[in-house]
């Protein structure tokens, strides 16, 4: 069953934290001119953030098309050991909307670089949010006894990770 999945922008806003995480400035202190960056591009991030997702369950045995990858994935990798292990399984696209992008593009062309490239350093750990909350929106959907397993496990790939190609085949559901 195909579902639209409605997330709120508090939802997938990323922390302060984990913004620097992201960019590899764990454990130091920013310059104030850098905090200053952060904190408006956390605000357009607030103001313009759109997020949204469709979902829909995947028999496990349908996931091979969905994996083909043209034959360009990687021969080693998690997804080929792990779907085939897995209970349940689904398929999203989720999207923060086209505002943001236009806006640090915007930023980029016009002047305004480094909070453009804060935006999309912003943007980058929103959607690193918005794949584990369309996780977790998953999660809800389970019958109760794999809703509450004491093993219950959700891991998110996307074309790009892990070994999987971006390869431009779409199988049809």
């Amino acid at each position: 069953m195909r579902k639209i999945v409605e997330l709120s922008v508090d939802e997938v806003a990323p922390s302060p934290t984990e913004v620097i995480e992201s960019q590899g400035m764990t454990g130091r202190v920013l310059p104030e001119r850098i905090r200053a960056l952060l904190d408006s591009a956390l605000e357009l991030f607030g103001q313009l953030a759109e997020p949204r997702g469709i979902m829909e369950e995947l028999p496990i045995t349908d996931f091979p098309a969905v994996f083909d990858g043209n034959g360009l994935n990687a021969p080693e990798g998690p997804v080929r050991t792990i779907v085939p292990n897995a209970d349940a399984l689904a398929l999203f696209a989720a999207t923060l909307g086209s505002a943001l992008i236009a806006k640090s593009s915007e930023l980029f062309t016009k002047g305004g670089p480094a909070l453009g490239f804060m935006l999309d350093a912003v943007n980058s750990s929103g959607a690193e949010r918005m794949g584990k909350a369309m996780g977790q929106h998953f999660v809800r959907l389970l019958p109760d006894d794999q809703r509450r397993s004491e093993i219950l496990k959700v891991q998110y790939y996307s074309p790009g990770y892990c070994g999987w190609h971006t390869s431009p085949h779409s199988p049809s559901f």
